[in-house]
């Protein structure tokens, strides 16, 4: 251990490590800092995108959980809260319309803010609590539908409540066809005075959570196998899908982004790696002319670099601590909310990373040390062991694999562009050993000092076409992020057909269907079929009872249950946009 730390020393002062420690620091400082931003706009967009669900967590059911089971949340230091949503006729003194009513308790919403407003589509206000006891608030579109305006009074079920506000905006509206219909809020305590729920009625309950990630997933755990056949856990990833898409789409990209970086540094390494290695052979040959078995040499150069890369990753951690800090600071004036502080996990990332990046580029050369031949010390001029390249390039080629699939999570992504890339590399290998080839009846043509390069070029073929290579790659990632750098926003954009349906008319009447169809005939709207909706639930798939199924054998990932009621959809043939994809 002495020794190798005198050793170490020895080559820090001489500066044969200078070139090995910055590549290791850049691709540390480059992998952290884009993990801590991410990290940081990750949490600051899933605190604002919980607002989609007015919660970090929520249960849905459609009938009422046991108060035992809601109050485990307060063990975990949860805020809770509720709300009770259905569909009613909300009368006034002369008209009648179908309303989505949505009752809330005094905690609601747990995040995000309610918009109100004095008067229909007037200028909005955000407030942080619900209507009081004895009143609603009524969406905008409701207004004209009733023929009444604030302060006036309307009749839920059995119970004549005032008109305290305009409601402009909720944070859970959602997107279902459940909420096409007019929002309609009121007081948790007035449900039971409208005496609308009765046996038989459809009603959604949802209880609200918040608090600390860390006692949310606990909790989570906790009250996961407790939970009804009916009723569904979720939070912000599962309850809002796209959200939850894009920010992992956003978290591979920015990270592959980042890989890029680390395979130029892993690229530096291996070639100051390797310089290092050819200019010890001879030290290793005097320490085995003193007795040092090839094993100890392993030893004395594993600790070497071991302690450089322990250095070096903390130096690069450190580094992407503060350039992310800077990063932040500059983009404070466009970012819409206040950035979270980092957690570790992107530390452990980075300084992961760092260590990977040296074993796979760095340990090959530093194997081959063992080989050294102790007559080296008398006869220089014997040829070094040089490192197999099957086994060097192997070690790079395993470790950037690993890398491109711990940072995508998509084994098939990262068998893409590790055989894309492979290929590139050897195409721009190719034409880097003949472009230095080619350069002979060229330097023979120039004047003396490019005469001497190109000579110099010409003896070291194999290292030129590689140092070559290293500049062509750099400039190859470069030109690639260029690239796609709009490419993630494009995706997103496109995901949605330019002619996808984006209104939809809701409880139509068998004898109201020509009328309208004329009417939307004559106004030149382009409508698909129409389909009636019924209620209903999936007990069995392909025979097997549903309750024998696992989540695997056929729900989606973040959608219901396969036993939870769906909205289900009948007719006579396959509409030309559907496919059946197995089956008959």
């Amino acid at each position: 251990m002495k020794l190798a730390l005198k050793l170490l020393i020895r080559d820090w002062r001489g500066g044969e490590l200078t070139l090995l420690l910055a590549a290791l620091i850049i691709a540390v400082g480059t992998v952290t800092t884009i993990t801590l931003f991410v990290d940081r706009l990750q949490q600051a967009l899933l605190l604002e995108s919980a607002s989609f669900i007015a919660a970090d967590r929520v249960i849905s059911a459609s009938r009422p959980i046991e108060t035992a089971l809601l109050a485990r949340a307060d063990e975990y230091n949860l805020q809770r809260s509720a709300t009770v949503s259905f569909l009613s006729m909300v009368f006034s003194d002369e008209r009648a319309q179908l309303a989505a009513v949505k009752a809330v308790d005094d905690g609601y919403p747990l995040r995000g803010q309610l918009i109100i407003a004095d008067e229909p589509f007037g200028s909005g206000r955000p407030t942080g609590a619900g209507p009081q006891p004895g009143s609603v608030w009524m969406e905008s579109r409701l207004f004209p539908s009733l023929d009444t305006r604030p302060g006036a009074s309307v009749d839920v079920g059995a119970l004549t409540l005032p008109i305290a506000e305009v409601l402009l905006k909720e944070p859970d509206r959602g997107g279902g066809f459940d909420t096409v219909a007019p929002r309609v809020i009121m007081h948790l305590s007035d449900v039971d005075r409208t005496e609308i729920i009765q046996p038989g009625s459809r009603v959604t309950y949802r209880y609200l959570f918040s608090g600390d990630e860390g006692n949310l997933k606990a909790w989570e755990d906790s009250v996961r196998p407790d939970l009804p056949e009916d009723t569904r856990l979720y939070g912000v990833k599962e309850g809002a899908e796209e959200i939850g898409e894009a920010l992992s789409k956003a978290e591979r990209f920015l990270l592959l982004g980042g890989l890029l970086g680390v395979i130029l540094a892993g690229v530096a390494i291996a070639l100051a790696a390797n310089r290092y290695a050819h200019r010890h052979f001879d030290h290793v040959a005097i320490l085995k002319t003193l007795g040092a078995t090839p094993a100890r040499i392993d030893q004395i150069y594993l600790v070497i670099f071991i302690g450089l890369g322990l250095a070096a990753t903390l130096i690069g951690a450190a580094l992407g601590l503060i350039v992310q800090a800077g990063v932040a600071e500059v983009l404070r004036p466009l970012l819409p909310v206040a950035l979270p502080a980092p957690t570790m996990k992107p530390v452990l990332l980075g300084l992961t990373t760092g260590m990977v990046c040296l074993l796979s580029f760095a340990l090959p050369p530093l194997l081959t040390l063992r080989n050294a031949d102790p007559v080296r010390v008398i006869r220089r001029d014997l040829d070094t062991a040089n490192p197999s390249s099957l086994v060097a390039y192997g070690f790079g080629g395993l470790g950037t694999f690993g890398l491109m699939w711990w940072y995508s999570q998509d084994l098939r992504l990262t068998v893409l562009l590790f055989i894309g890339g492979l290929v590139a590399v050897l195409i721009l290998g190719l034409l880097a050993l003949l472009l230095v080839r080619s350069g002979r009846q060229v330097g023979l043509q120039a004047g003396s000092a490019w005469r001497l390069a190109v000579a110099g070029l010409q003896r070291r073929q194999l290292e030129s076409a590689l140092q070559i290579l290293a500049f062509g790659l750099a400039l190859m990632l470069l030109l690639t992020l260029f690239l796609v750098r709009t490419s993630l926003l494009s995706e997103w954009r496109n995901q949605i057909p330019a002619d996808a349906p984006n209104h939809f008319a809701m409880n139509i009447l068998p004898e109201e269907r020509g009328e309208i169809r004329a009417f939307l005939d004559v106004a030149k709207v382009t409508v698909t079929p129409e389909y009636p909706m019924i209620r209903g639930r999936i007990t069995a798939l392909n025979g097997v009872a549903v309750a024998e199924l696992t989540r695997t054998d056929g729900g989606e990932r973040g959608a219901p249950r396969l036993s939870s009621a769906r909205n289900l959809t009948a007719t006579a043939a396959l509409p030309k946009d559907n496919k059946i994809l197995s089956g008959a």
